[in-house]
């Protein structure tokens, strides 16, 4: 698993979609 906070400090939309993805 990647550090997530890296995403979501860049783009907070594509950390929910990086995070349904992981998931």
């Amino acid at each position: 698993m990647k550090p997530r906070v890296l995403v979501i400090d860049d783009d907070p939309a594509l950390a929910e979609m990086l995070t349904i993805v992981l998931r």
